[in-house]
């Protein structure tokens, strides 16, 4: 108890520079929580954006359609598969698409892109798909040889809602697959080429044109819990090992979008890394000019006997009391602006050329939520905590070269 009123006094002998170190400290913590609540958070939202728009969390695949989409690698059996994934209690809802290159004509232009055939009511679940109509309406699964295309495709064709065009592809038995459709909604994702390239139509319209009864490209799954989409992987993975199906995540489908946020979160690491330099510089000058004033103290104390690992530890024991403090202020302040911003999420505004980077992954607006989270709080406070014991080193270390005499007499 003595200690502690002794290390009390000691830590406001220089009210100043206390109260200077203590709020660069709690501001530092503060920092530190919020801006990687905002990573979290930021990343969090890219990927949900990318892989709802329309990939999936995870795809059900032949082993060889990820390397060579083709016929020869379609899933067969797609309503056992099904049903041997119902009795998973962490799979949300199970849909299968199936993808085919196909040639668009209107009366005036012919133009490539891919048919999807979907269960819409499932897709609305599994996709953003829905969610980035622009015009028309979505697909019922009570339609037949209605589209929901993208909008750049829609505009080469020259179709608006109402319009038909004619497609022409190759069933899996290569023979002629052709039919008239008409456009009853246009989309607009921003992700890829999709805009540019995605027909979608009900599946059942497609199995006996395609002669895709029970077959699939894939077959999409979305976790109940999106934070455990890797477990679900393991645990699907393990289901189907007799099978010549494998899972992949989005991890592995979007490989150059893993790449980006990868290294998104580098940049960001590299400007905390540029702060808690700044900042550990600025702590160790004031506890520097702190230890210096009080070279006579340590002076006394050796000459009188006290060994260097006591003195050490009294100003490590200081320092402690001090960064505590300032710890519970940043620590308390930083939780409050994580989950402020988590629910008021920032707006930020790109310039064209960021907008165009971002907006092609899919990103359907550019409100950036935090996420607070206890691995955030440890984060901003151990580093705190680390850089006001190391900014002690150097100082104390030159006030101990100094020999007892010299320290006495002020030298």
């Amino acid at each position: 108890m003595l200690a502690i009123k002794i290390a009390w006094r000691n830590i406001w002998r220089y009210k100043k520079r206390t109260l200077i170190t203590i709020l660069l400290s709690a501001l530092c913590t503060m920092f530190l929580i919020w801006f990687e609540a905002l990573n979290d958070g930021s990343h969090a939202k890219m990927i949900r954006d990318v892989v709802e728009m329309y990939p999936g969390y995870i795809q059900i695949q032949e082993k060889r359609y990820f390397e060579n989409p083709s016929y020869d690698h379609l899933l067969f059996d797609t309503k056992q598969i099904k049903k041997r994934l119902n009795h998973i209690k962490a799979i949300d809802t199970i849909s299968q698409r199936f993808e085919a290159p196909a040639l668009f004509s209107s009366d005036q232009v012919s133009y490539g892109g891919i048919l999807i055939g979907i269960n819409p009511s499932n897709e609305a679940r599994i996709s953003r798909i829905k969610q980035a109509l622009v015009a028309g309406r979505y697909l019922t699964d009570q339609d037949t040889n209605a589209v929901y295309i993208g909008k750049d495709l829609a505009k080469k064709l020259q179709l608006s809602i109402g319009d038909e065009c004619v497609f022409l592809s190759a069933a899996i038995d290569r023979s002629i697959a052709a039919d008239t459709l008409v456009v009853v909604g246009l989309f607009e994702s921003n992700l890829f080429d999709s805009d540019i390239q995605f027909v979608f139509v009900n599946k059942s319209f497609l199995d006996p044109l395609f002669l895709v009864e029970d077959k699939a490209s894939y077959i999409v799954v979305k976790p109940s819990d999106k934070d455990q989409t890797f477990l679900l992987q393991d645990k699907l993975n393990h289901q189907l090992r007799d099978t010549p199906f494998h899972v992949l995540t989005w991890r592995e489908l979007l490989a150059s979008f893993v790449k980006f946020v990868e290294m998104d979160k580098a940049m960001s690491r590299v400007g905390v890394v540029i702060v808690v330099l700044v900042v550990f510089f600025v702590i160790m000058i004031f506890k520097f000019m702190s230890i210096y004033h009080r070279t006579k103290e340590v002076g006394l104390m050796r000459a009188m006997g006290v060994s260097d690992s006591r003195i050490i530890g009294m100003f490590y024991f200081e320092s402690i009391m001090m960064v505590l403090l300032s710890l519970l202020m940043g620590g308390i302040g930083g939780a409050w602006l994580a989950i402020y911003f988590e629910v008021n999420p920032l707006e930020l505004t790109f310039s064209q050329d960021v907008l165009e980077m971002y907006q092609q992954f899919g990103m359907l607006d550019f409100t950036i939520p935090t996420k607070f989270s206890v691995k955030a709080l440890i984060f901003g406070v151990s580093i705190v905590f680390m850089i006001n014991m190391m900014a002690l080193i150097i100082p104390i270390w030159k006030v101990l070269k100094v020999k007892p005499r010299a320290a006495l007499q002020g030298k």
